[in-house]
């Protein structure tokens, strides 16, 4: 068994686990290994239905250390690995999270997900107030221009919050704006 694999394996069973520090500790694992360099063991440790559904869970916790290990894990997971529709309804609420970085990071999820609706759930994000929501939105959409996974009306429906950010005071998120205003210019 390779080291991922242990890792994972105890990682799913100490995020059932009633100690909320275990339960913590689990997350940050599976959040560090989908951030880890890609490889053929972490896709096979991480690229499963039952992990998805462990991370899934975890998206009700009550905890917000572990809600933002969840679902950055999740976000890293359905970049990489495997994509399960089951979890966004809990991304999309977690959109609205007042932590920036589970924000981040359920957007990131939400993009990968083959959803229809899933650019009018991001679209508010470019008005969020931290500039690295609104530079990952930015990413997100870069992304989907790049994977034609935008429709014309998508394109048509998020440039007016794009335009807004090339004037933003951050200099990162107005490059990434400037960056998405021409992806989604492109037809």
């Amino acid at each position: 068994m390779a080291v991922v694999d242990t890792i994972v394996a105890q990682a799913l069973v100490d995020l059932q686990s009633a100690d909320l520090a275990q339960r913590r500790s689990a997350a940050k694992a599976l959040f560090k290994q989908a951030r880890l360099e890609h490889t053929g063991a972490r896709r096979d440790a991480l690229g499963r239905p039952e992990v998805v559904d462990a991370l899934r869970m975890a998206l009700e916790e009550s905890d917000p250390t572990v809600l933002e290990q969840a679902t950055g894990a999740l976000g890293m997971i359905f970049t990489r690995y495997y994509r399960d529709e089951r979890a966004y309804p809990a991304l999309v609420r977690l959109t609205k999270s007042p932590r920036k970085l589970t924000r981040l990071w359920a957007a990131t999820a939400v993009a990968r997900l083959d959803r229809p609706d899933r650019w009018a759930i991001l679209k508010p994000l470019l008005a969020d107030k931290n500039p690295e929501v609104k530079q990952q939105v930015c990413r997100m959409i870069i992304d989907g221009c790049m994977a034609s996974a935008l429709t014309t009306e998508d394109k048509n429906a998020l440039k007016p919050g794009i335009e807004v950010l090339t004037a933003d005071p951050d200099p990162g998120v107005r490059t990434l704006a400037q960056n998405a205003l021409g992806a989604v210019n492109i037809v």
